[in-house]
């Protein structure tokens, strides 16, 4: 009996040892909480967006644009698609836990094309040029040649295609002396046909 109790406390004493030399799982209770903050500019370039971390106490970053697209980099540079405006959310973090901010984004200058083009020779003749007026005046955008059944996509040979954003006043002029005229809305990276009939 002796024996059995003496096994006994050896086993209860080398339990009690192993458990007190095991180590909780890895936390620093003692790094600084941070903080998030953040400032942007959006260039005169097609949407591009540069964002700077203002955060303290942060060694990792994490940024939601808005548009699906996320990034690590402390100070990224983003390329927006489209026109419009986005609610990006930026997490500071360290190893004494994490801090989230965010700011609505505002994007107005991404480039979008209008297609001009035209379905019969009865109206204009053999060709029709066109032309935008711009801040800087009058533009010429191209001379349709071709004739289609439906709606060419941008840059299509025959067709007379502009790239910009915002709203410009357009006039063509037919071979046969026909006019037309209106305004274009080209943005936000999509290709819009305009039928000229």
């Amino acid at each position: 009996m002796k024996t059995l109790t003496t096994i006994t406390a050896v086993i209860f004493v080398a339990i009690i040892t192993v458990l007190s030399c095991s180590k909780p799982a890895s936390t620093n209770s003692n790094a600084p909480q941070p903080t998030a903050q953040f400032s942007f500019s959006v260039s005169s370039s097609e949407g591009l967006a540069s964002f700077t971390d203002n955060s303290t106490n942060a060694t990792g970053y994490l940024w939601n644009f808005g548009d699906n697209t996320t990034s690590n980099s402390q100070n990224p540079v983003h390329a927006y698609q489209f026109n419009g405006s986005y609610n990006v959310k930026f997490t500071a973090s360290n190893s004494g836990g994490s801090a989230t901010t965010n700011q609505v984004v505002t994007i107005t200058n991404v480039s979008g094309q209008e297609v001009f083009w035209s379905n019969s020779q009865n109206k204009g003749g053999s060709y029709i040029d066109v032309y935008l007026t711009t801040n800087t005046g009058s533009l010429y955008v191209g001379r349709i040649s071709s004739y289609f059944s439906s709606a060419p996509s941008c840059y299509t040979t025959g067709c007379a295609t502009f790239t910009g954003h915002g709203i410009f006043p357009f006039h063509a002029t037919g071979q046969d002396g026909t006019t037309w005229n209106g305004y274009v809305t080209p943005s936000s990276g999509t290709c819009t046909a305009w039928l000229l009939y």
